[in-house]
């Protein structure tokens, strides 16, 4: 998988600016910063594995949907004794776990699959959303993957006859749902749905509560929500079954009809509206960020790098930290151009 992406849309702008502060309900992608934001499911053109259909990435975990189901990958940053050594009237405010000296990130991962569902459904995107991918390999951008699209959601075409499973997000958990397609009896889908049961593999144990699962890692617990059906037609009760060391069967994965419209929100129309890597080969830490009412991106922070990008005319273009400096930076609302930077 490709070490660095970058996320893009493009946007318009005004001439007028007034800085505000990211507001949670605003309509802007600054909005993410202070919520959870919308799972984004990206096609697979490449640049992972051949099985894997569609990936999306939260903030600790990065899931991979193959045709029977979900990979799930969770991470956690380990910190290991041993501070950087700075003087005391130049350490951040904040501070970034990555400065400390030593640390690594400790990776578990798990599988949910339907059980006895068709192993070759057709999965495809639903909701393209406007924002896209773009894997940069090396210097040579041929050998890079771009405009990878971005969906909300992700359709299981037949993964049992005549029922289709869609995969989406609320308040940026991950969300599954059964769809009865038109025209099939409803006596058949329910004799049908009585053959559904998920397959957890890779977990320490699995804990059934209320409306979702409570996957149990060694990094961490992993909620995950029961799937919800698109007409209650069914009174199935879910129940856990241990078949083996770390292999966990769900029956009749079902929320209950209380809870059915709880995720059933779409994404759709949502989205991330880009994102970048400005800064050098040292450390650099982001502080605050404000926007403007041209949407323009405005933030803060510290650096140690010597080759910080900066901007001609820029107020201080030149490395005196010691071992850190303030930045400013401001970026377009597209993400596309470093306006200023010192």
């Amino acid at each position: 998988m490709a070490s660095e992406s970058t996320i893009t849309e493009s946007a318009s702008a005004s001439n007028s600016s007034e800085i505000t502060k990211p507001d949670a309900g605003s309509a802007t992608g600054a909005q993410y910063l202070n919520g959870h934001a919308p799972l984004i499911f990206e096609e697979n053109r490449g640049q992972t594995d051949a099985q894997v259909k569609f990936i999306s990435r939260n903030n600790d975990d990065t899931l991979f949907l193959t045709p029977t189901g979900i990979i799930v990958v969770l991470s956690k940053l380990a910190i290991e004794p041993g501070a950087l050594e700075m003087k005391a009237d130049v350490i951040p405010a904040k501070v970034n776990p990555l400065l400390q000296k030593n640390y690594s990130v400790e990776r578990v991962a798990f599988r949910v699959d339907f059980v006895n569902g068709n192993p070759e459904p057709e999965v495809k995107g639903l909701d393209p959303l406007p924002s896209t991918s773009n894997y940069f390999l090396s210097t040579d951008s041929q050998k890079g993957y771009t405009q990878i699209p971005h969906y909300a959601r992700v359709q299981y075409r037949d993964l049992y006859p005549g029922i289709d499973v869609e995969v989406a997000s609320s308040s940026g958990r991950l969300s599954q749902r059964l769809i009865i397609q038109d025209g099939v009896f409803i006596e058949r889908a329910c004799s049908r749905l009585q053959n559904v049961k998920l397959r957890v593999e890779g977990a320490d144990d699995v804990m059934l509560e209320d409306d979702h699962v409570r996957i149990i890692t060694t990094l961490g617990d992993y909620i995950l929500p029961l799937v919800t059906i698109d007409r209650m037609i069914s009174d199935l009760r879910p129940s856990i079954l241990q078949k083996g060391p770390e292999i966990f069967e769900i029956t009749a994965p079902f929320a209950p009809a209380s809870a059915s419209d709880r995720y059933l929100t779409s994404n759709s129309g949502q989205g991330l509206l880009f994102s970048t890597y400005p800064g050098g080969t040292g450390n650099d830490i982001p502080y605050d960020i404000a926007i403007d009412s041209a949407g323009n991106v405005y933030v803060t922070g510290a650096t140690t790098s010597l080759d910080f990008p900066t901007t001609q005319g820029a107020y201080d273009a030149s490395y005196n930290g010691d071992p850190f400096d303030a930045v400013v930076t401001k970026l377009s609302a597209d993400g596309k151009t470093l306006i200023y930077s010192t």
